[in-house]
């Protein structure tokens, strides 16, 4: 009887070894793991990083372009602007002249 109460006293602790060394091993795989995505997080950071500087440079590109496009666009309708008002201005003096000169009509 002895016998067999140190025998189970033998496998108790073997059993308890073995819970000490699987509770070592997933500590450590929990670590890793925590360690792995830590360096997957910073590389995505660094990665989207590397990424949005071409898209905003491209962005300020295309501004830029539309920018120059509406000024264009603005120049040349303030010049059509200015030839209209060339043309009628000899007319819209002679009507204002009449109008200053006989104000029955």
């Amino acid at each position: 009887m002895e016998s067999d109460f140190k025998r189970l006293l033998d496998a108790e602790h073997r059993a308890e070894a073995l819970i000490a060394e699987a509770r070592q091993r997933r500590e450590y795989r929990i670590a890793e793991a925590t360690r792995h995505a830590a360096e997957a997080e910073a590389n995505l950071r660094d990665a989207v990083a590397g990424l949005r500087v071409p898209i905003l440079r491209e962005a300020e590109r295309r501004a830029e372009q539309a920018v120059a496009q509406l000024t264009r666009q603005y120049e040349v309708r303030q010049q059509t602007l200015r030839e209209r008002a060339a043309l009628n201005f000899d007319a819209a003096v002679a009507m204002a002249v009449k109008l200053l000169l006989d104000p029955a009509r």
